[in-house]
């Protein structure tokens, strides 16, 4: 009997794989769906009613995927914070030159997003009351907010940012570039406004070293 060139699969096998690609689609419309409303509505006014009804699919198809509201959440957090992430990994911001150059593209980046993608920043950048985040979260976010602390760090040790606490400098820098992400998200600015681009320098102003600072411990 002749080798056959690959192995058959079963029609079970081959019925199997456009039902795959259909629960992916599915999981997928629901975690969109879930993080528009949670961004919107809030994590407490959103319901899974309200999830499967944006989603066109029924409530029940939710627990299909995941365990309810709560691991829904955390399922598009890890969405955003995966995304952000991604932002220090970018080619261009490992290779832009200096401190204040890379936090400028990831600022610029996150502003640009918020105009394309409101729901998606807001999830991101925004905490979320009465939710309990789930290890896979907690990692993720410690490490969004490690890598920009790590940043800020650097420019410490070449001397563009301020003596003290790398942590408390990134906050700073962090809740100043929210706000310009809050302001283009609501429309009072775009992300070519002139507000946007000072505020973003106030940003790296609030945390640059300058011989007249006073040294803040840490």
């Amino acid at each position: 009997m002749a080798t056959l060139p690959f192995p058959m699969r079963s029609d079970h096998a081959a019925r199997a794989t456009p039902r795959r690609k259909d629960a992916l689609a599915t999981r997928e419309r629901l975690i969109r769906a879930a993080t528009e409303l949670f961004a919107t509505r809030g994590y407490l006014a959103t319901t899974t009613v309200d999830i499967a009804t944006k989603a066109a699919t029924a409530e029940a198809t939710i627990y299909r995927h995941v365990a309810g509201k709560e691991a829904l959440f955390n399922e598009a957090y890890q969405v955003a914070l995966k995304w952000g992430l991604g932002l220090f990994r970018s080619a261009d911001v490992e290779q832009a030159v200096g401190t204040k150059a890379r936090l400028t593209l990831i600022a610029r980046r996150l502003v640009d997003q918020g105009s394309k993608d409101p729901a998606l920043i807001t999830l991101l950048l925004r905490r979320m009351e009465g939710v309990t985040l789930d290890e896979p979260s907690q990692l993720l976010a410690r490490d969004f907010r490690g890598a920009l602390t790590q940043l800020v760090a650097a420019g410490k040790q070449d001397g563009t940012i301020r003596p003290g606490s790398a942590d408390l400098w990134a906050s700073i820098w962090l809740a100043l570039v929210t706000f310009v992400v809050d302001r283009v998200i609501v429309r009072d600015w775009n992300p070519d406004h002139g507000s946007v681009s000072a505020t973003l320098e106030a940003a790296w102003d609030a945390i640059a070293y300058r011989a007249d600072r006073p040294v803040v411990p840490g």
